[in-house]
């Protein structure tokens, strides 16, 4: 079986190739289909619980979350430890490998494929356009340490312009106009922006611009700030492990807006045990996050104007095939507005 593994900032999607097709696999879990799995770890009663299991820990004011191990392997060498909970702490690549390891058994045992536990599991690894040495050693050793079958890595526009052509292009020949695709992809902690020529389907990136701390991760800073302030002063601060949770809480209400919604609620129960609401108007969180979303736009303007140097016309609107937004955050309104 191969599998295409994109291991995220906040989810993690696989997907699978059998006979030309390529599909997203989905997971069962509790009763209901996932196409993704949470990038989440929980620590519960000194047991480890990731993906879904992390995520139904969420208001246990018991259990200890840790988001956004992905970041840290751009910051950490591989044997650095990394604190997950109060004198509880990790290698960043031991603990990124418990992970994958999980991953793994939720496609043998919670997935629509249908595999056999010895059936080795080849996989093409997907990593940011920008990413070190070091975030691709720590990510490729991860994934063999966990049991997958390394087939080779391919960076992030790479993987998504392969999907787009798959999905939207099938039928391009040697005599289209159609030349290159503009990639934006915003993830959970990280913006890239890349130029993939489509010649011969070799989908090469002969440009990119990125952001190493820029995603999802950053819109939910701004909702969890707005939410202390609308609480006042009389909130004591959060321990870091009630922050964890609310930042949780505040991507799941994110992650609801839709562009006709005018308000979002958070659920301050998720470290209060009790039930209290504060809402936030919309508008706000889309002012405070236009900083954020703006340096985005300029390395698209950046990257295209690259072209100059290539042998590629920006001004000829027909060799662009689509401008094409990928990644979990671009589903944010003021995003699909700009």
């Amino acid at each position: 079986m191969r599998l295409g593994i994109d291991f995220g900032t906040t989810r993690t999607v696989v997907a699978s190739c059998e006979e030309g097709n390529h599909s997203v696999c989905t997971f069962e879990w509790d009763g209901d289909f996932k196409e993704y799995i949470p990038s989440l770890v929980a620590v519960k009663e000194g047991t480890l619980q990731f993906g879904w299991e992390a995520i139904s820990c969420l208001k246990d004011s018991d259990a200890c979350l840790f988001r956004s191990m992905k970041l840290l392997s751009a910051e950490l060498h591989p044997d650095d430890h990394v604190e997950i909970a109060p004198g509880l702490s990790f290698p960043l690549m031991e603990l990124i490998t418990l992970f994958l390891s999980h991953v793994k058994r939720m496609i043998l045992h919670h997935s629509n494929l249908e595999l056999t536990d010895n059936e080795p599991m080849e996989v093409m690894v997907a990593t940011p356009a920008n990413a070190n040495n070091n975030q691709r050693y720590t990510t490729i050793e991860s994934f063999q340490r966990a049991g997958f079958v390394v087939l080779g890595v391919m960076n992030e526009p790479s993987a998504a312009a392969v999907e787009f052509v798959d999905r939207y292009l099938k039928n391009l020949g040697p005599r289209s106009p159609k030349r290159y695709v503009v990639v934006y992809d915003l993830g959970g902690g990280t913006f890239d922006t890349s130029v993939v020529a489509l010649a011969e389907r070799n989908y090469e990136v002969i440009a990119s611009e990125g952001i190493a701390r820029l995603g999802g991760d950053d819109f939910d800073r701004v909702i969890l700030d707005l939410v202390m302030q609308e609480l006042g002063s009389d909130q004591k601060p959060l321990s870091r492990n009630e922050e964890s949770r609310l930042l949780e809480e505040c991507r799941e209400r994110k992650e609801g807006i839709k562009p006709n919604t005018r308000k979002m609620a958070v659920d301050l129960g998720v470290i209060s045990g009790q039930e209290k609401i504060v809402v936030i108007g919309t508008d706000k969180i889309y002012d405070r996050c236009a900083g954020l979303i703006e340096p985005s736009l300029d390395a698209v303007r950046a990257v295209i104007m690259k072209l100059r140097t290539v042998d590629l016309d920006h001004e000829d609107a027909r060799s662009l095939a689509a401008i094409y937004l990928v990644g979990g955050s671009i589903f944010f309104p003021p995003i699909l507005e700009n």
